[in-house]
């Protein structure tokens, strides 16, 4: 499958920042090869596959519980196994407090998140149909935080939140290998159910300066994600996990001296590096993400609904194997 066979992902309505979630669950087809090669051998690692599970949350959390916004579809391309593909829809917002000119401007924060997540493991044996998973993910999250004022233009945002995270997992056993040897475990290690507490602290340091008529915002941060279950409907799964994100983004806004939706229009292009580290890097085989895009903004001179700008904008993913995009619309308060 090709980036040109990707289709264009839903819109969606955010009411904070503009960044993302891309990548998503793509350890667990791998992990039901490796647990088929383990059962082949006729024995369950059970410490192996709670691995494979604490990798596959992980990268859930990672990718679902942030303050991120995206919307649409990606692909990971895997060597001698069907690809994966994802699907997102995120719908956070961020609630700034007190007064702008404030030293220290407290926020809270919300956010809604869905995933799809599709794929299989190809026969060991070479005979018979791949077999067919999918994944589906909900998430919900609140958190608060502070932008605390350094310097001019200079801000360190320490935060904290709170995640909810149900996990739903279906596999289709389509060849005589998994039908013989991985079915008699399918509660315990393929069609189950997971709920998920993450606790995740994060500190970001922003810079930002009106340079040659326009404005640079530089924003480095980390989040460290600590995860535990809560329930599931498998006896063999019990989540104690940590993987962390470190961010590096880069935008420039270049105002265009004309008028759109009766507000100042402008083009906001950007670059953003993450690094995944912990469970998740080695789940998904994937330590460095590269996010390229712009969006296109109008600043109202009158607040629309409760918005003082809105934008549309879109931007393109790539890793190890790995492409995607996002694309939609949103606003400040």
């Amino acid at each position: 499958m090709s980036a040109r066979d990707l289709s264009l992902g839903r819109w969606i309505v955010n009411g904070g920042l503009v960044v993302v979630i891309m990548l998503l669950l793509c350890v667990w087809c791998p992990g039901s090869r490796a647990a088929a090669q383990s059962l082949s051998a006729g024995s369950l690692n059970q410490e192996y596959a709670n691995e494979l599970i604490n990798e596959s949350v992980n990268t859930n959390t990672l990718l679902s519980s942030q303050d991120l916004i995206s919307n649409g579809r990606y692909l990971q391309r895997r060597q001698d196994q069907p690809d994966t593909q994802y699907e997102t829809f995120r719908l956070p917002v961020e609630i700034p407090l007190g007064e702008p000119d404030d030293s220290v401007k407290p926020f809270i924060s919300s956010s809604f998140g869905l995933l799809k997540a599709t794929g299989g493991a190809a026969s060991p044996t070479g005979e018979g149909a791949d077999d067919f998973s999918v994944t589906r993910l909900v998430a919900v999250a609140a958190g608060t935080g502070a932008y605390i004022r350094l310097s001019d233009g200079i801000y360190i945002v320490p935060g904290l939140s709170l995640a909810y995270t149900h996990l739903r997992t279906q596999y289709d056993f389509n060849n005589s290998y998994s039908q013989t040897v991985l079915a008699p475990y399918s509660d315990d290690f393929f069609d189950w159910s997971l709920d998920i507490v993450t606790y995740s602290p994060t500190m970001r340091l922003v810079f930002e300066r009106d340079v040659a008529g326009g404005h640079v915002k530089y924003t480095t941060g980390f989040a460290h994600l600590l995860n535990d279950s809560i329930h599931s409907t498998s006896s063999k799964i019990d989540v104690h996990s940590a993987s962390g994100l470190l961010t590096n983004r880069f935008e420039f806004e270049e105002p265009l001296g004309v008028s759109v939706v009766g507000g100042d229009a402008a083009l906001r292009p950007f670059f953003q590096w993450s690094n995944i580290s912990g469970k998740a890097a080695s789940g998904l085989n994937v330590v460095n993400l590269f996010e390229v895009g712009a969006d296109f903004i109008s600043k109202l001179k009158e607040s629309f609904v409760i918005f003082s700008e809105v934008y549309v904008g879109a931007s393109y993913v790539s890793g190890d194997n790995f492409e995607g995009y996002h694309i939609g619309f949103g606003g400040h308060f």
